[in-house]
């Protein structure tokens, strides 16, 4: 429904982004509207406005208002592509994005803003781990540093005691520590040591 009602002046091509109306959550105060940036579509939406009839006041105007959404003729786009619709047309998309926005390391509560919801519906519903999380972290700590990113300081005088030790797993698939490992735990632990305890 977003989509469908857009309108050339809620482009606002000097700001970079566009105006989206939230018919969902128009009755309450200051839910009516949010910005989203234009990003990547940009060509496309330069695209379509060149080539819209003039006097049109709508981006998308091949189909009728009596639809209430877009899902019916998206699916005939699709499969007109030569492409198998997808489960939840618009859903699946905007959880792409999502996870798109997310990984290029934009703060969560920016991308729950722009996609109209909290973080909490963003980590429940939208945001997505797939192979190339796995692919993106193992590249890291395959050309050096630790996993995250991180790299050694400067002053190793600096660096906290650590204590080498590796897992292996016996023919009962117990578990028992080796030493002398490159994986790297603080001797003091994950945790900040508790006073008291």
């Amino acid at each position: 429904m977003e989509v469908f009602h857009l309108g050339w002046n809620d482009v606002l091509w000097d700001q970079g982004k566009v105006r989206v109306h939230i018919p969902k959550t128009q009755h309450h105060e200051g839910k009516e509207i949010r910005y989203v940036p234009i990003g990547d579509i940009l060509p496309y939406l330069e695209a379509a406005f060149n080539e819209a009839e003039p006097g049109t006041d709508r981006v998308i105007t091949r189909f009728s208002r009596s639809n209430s959404t877009l899902d019916k003729p998206f699916k005939t786009i699709v499969e007109a592509a030569g492409l198998v619709p997808w489960p939840k047309l618009f859903q699946n998309l905007r959880a792409s994005c999502e996870t798109e926005w997310l990984d290029s390391g934009l703060p969560a509560h920016v991308v729950a803003n722009w996609m109209g919801h909290s973080v909490k519906v963003q980590n429940d519903s939208y945001a997505q781990v797939d192979d190339h999380h796995f692919e993106r972290f193992n590249s890291v700590t395959e050309k050096g540093g630790t996993p995250g990113g991180t790299v050694e300081p400067r002053n190793a005088a600096k660096r906290p005691k650590v204590a080498h030790h590796k897992v292996r797993k016996n023919a009962d698939n117990q578990c028992f520590s080796m030493r002398n490992t490159s994986y790297r735990v603080a001797v003091e632990g994950l945790e900040p040591p508790t006073r008291g305890l």
